[in-house]
């Protein structure tokens, strides 16, 4: 059996699993989502003020309100995600074991062991990363629990195994 390098006890509150969720939305949409919202609601408005009643102004209308729905969908999907996972919890505590060759999660809901391929993504924030094993699927580690040895070592096997880290 392999030896465990690092056992890291994660432990998680409301606030930190909101701001996780504010910033992966953010980051998701992109900076293009919001300019493009911006222009759209700008056109939408000056029509409206100017009484503009042609097909342009609905086109507008349709146009903002789909995506200001999709961004509110987008982010009250992921919400709802994280906080159901953390109010499921009775001791918000997950514990990371760091191998060599894999690393494995566990919580009272279940656990898993990965190889370290399956970290597609690291986004490093200065208080937790958000660690994706698919696109639209991450875990938020809290970096106060994590040594800097650790960290470094994680970061190292990601990069080696292909992961991106931003």
């Amino acid at each position: 059996m392999e030896e465990i390098r690092y056992q890291i006890n994660m432990s998680y509150t409301l606030t930190m699993l909101k701001k996780s969720v504010f910033r992966y939305w953010i980051r998701a949409l992109g900076w293009r989502y919001f300019i493009a919202m911006l222009f759209i609601g700008f056109c939408f408005i000056s029509a409206i003020v100017k009484g503009d009643t042609s097909w342009m102004m609905g086109a507008f209308s349709v146009i903002f309100t789909a995506g200001i729905l999709f961004g509110i969908s987008v982010y009250l999907n992921n919400r709802y995600h994280v906080l159901g996972t953390f109010n499921a919890l009775q001791n918000p505590t997950v514990t990371f074991k760091v191998y060599d060759e894999k690393f494995a999660l566990a919580s009272e809901l279940g656990e898993g062991e990965w190889p370290w391929s399956a970290i597609k993504e690291i986004w490093r924030y200065s208080d937790t990363w958000l660690v994706f094993l698919a696109r639209a699927s991450y875990a938020t580690f809290p970096l106060e629990a994590i040594p800097t040895e650790a960290q470094s070592f994680i970061l190292e096997k990601v990069q080696e195994a292909g992961g991106q880290i931003k």
